[in-house]
């Protein structure tokens, strides 16, 4: 049984009540309602971002407006909308009465098969040229300027795209929108990083020589023998470079070898970076002179772990390697993430055909 009132809507069934106050009406979930809650049970059943989804979504939208169009004709569609919608809409009707017959029937003179456009610009002969070749059509210039035309006709190839000129432009800006935000992201998370590295990173100083291209034959001792009168030699009765008295090389590869001494106190890696800087000089005129390698350079070595960390080159700039050293030139493998970035620009090209 249901009353009705100016105040109050109660319904009564099986002794229960429900006030108007509280009461809200079930709507019925359309086609599109229910495509929305599958999506969404299927992101949480996958762990997907939804937003992400769309983006990518965005992305293989592109990728498919730039196999059909090419980027000459999206930047004229975005200074010209009504008159490139006019061209399309030529086209348009061009293939509409043939849609059904499949091309069967192109011989039949009743269907309109081609469309002999008015004298145009050169920029706006290119338009038509490029969006034909997009719907299939041939197409050629007629006569010298200044009423030079374009010419179009069906062939059995002719289709209409997948996607009309206007969702193309439409997706190219939500392409440039998308691509402008992720830009912004990866300067913040480098500003962040840098940041973060600004202040949490900690001085290091130079402690070891690498020994580079170490000739064939020449072991671990001969480089050490060569380097002890250098390491040893004293100065006023002291020696000149008492951090590195227990200096000592070890084999890195085949032809490069490292030189480093002790760990030493914290106040004193300042001291032992400029001993360093001092002696690589020393070492480094060495082993060219007795042919033992080609060069020395300045190296960051992490001694309780036995690895190179940093190593200066020839220029001073400081190349980090993680883990071992290698014998290759370049000692750091840079390895950076970029998409696949495809941008539309405006191009200008002069062709004689336009």
């Amino acid at each position: 049984m249901i009353k009705e009132s100016k105040n109050s809507h109660i319904v009564e069934d099986n002794d229960s009540t429900i006030d108007d106050e509280t009461f809200t009406p079930h709507i019925a979930c359309d086609e599109m309602c229910e495509k929305e809650r599958r999506n969404r049970l299927l992101f949480d059943a996958l762990g997907l971002n939804p937003a992400r989804a769309k983006d990518t979504e965005v992305m293989l939208r592109m990728r498919t407006v730039e196999s059909i169009y090419t980027p000459f004709t999206l930047n004229i569609y975005a200074k010209q909308p009504v008159w490139c919608k006019g061209i399309e809409e030529v086209f348009s009707q061009l293939l509409a009465h043939t849609m059904e017959s499949s091309f069967r029937s192109l011989s039949n003179s009743e269907i309109k098969q081609s469309h002999h456009f008015r004298p145009m610009r050169e920029v706006q002969r290119r338009f038509v040229h490029e969006l034909a070749e997009s719907w299939g059509l041939f197409s050629e210039a007629h006569d010298p300027e200044p009423h030079r035309s374009v010419f179009v006709k069906l062939v059995k190839s002719s289709k209409i795209p997948d996607i009309k000129l206007q969702e193309a432009h439409e997706t190219y800006q939500k392409y440039k929108a998308l691509e402008k935000k992720k830009s912004l992201e990866r300067v913040s998370r480098q500003d962040e990083m840098e940041k973060h590295s600004s202040v949490s990173t900690e001085r290091t100083y130079f402690n070891g020589i690498i020994i580079k291209d170490v000739f064939f034959g020449v072991t671990v001792e001969t480089i050490d023998a060569a380097f002890f009168n250098i390491c040893n030699q004293t100065e006023n009765n002291s020696r000149k470079f008492p951090l590195m008295k227990n200096g000592r090389v070890e084999f890195i590869c085949e032809n490069m070898y490292v030189f480093y001494g002790d760990s030493c106190l914290e106040d004193e890696k300042s001291e032992l970076e400029k001993q360093i800087e001092e002696l690589c000089p020393l070492l480094d005129k060495r082993v060219k002179d007795s042919n033992l390698a080609l060069k020395c350079i300045m190296a960051k070595v992490n001694i309780e772990e036995g690895t190179v960390v940093e190593v200066m080159d020839d220029t001073n700039n400081k190349d980090e390697v993680n883990g071992k050293i290698s014998s290759s030139d370049n000692l750091v493998d840079v390895a950076g993430e970029r998409l696949d970035d495809v941008k539309v620009e405006a191009v200008t090209v002069t062709s004689e055909w336009w």
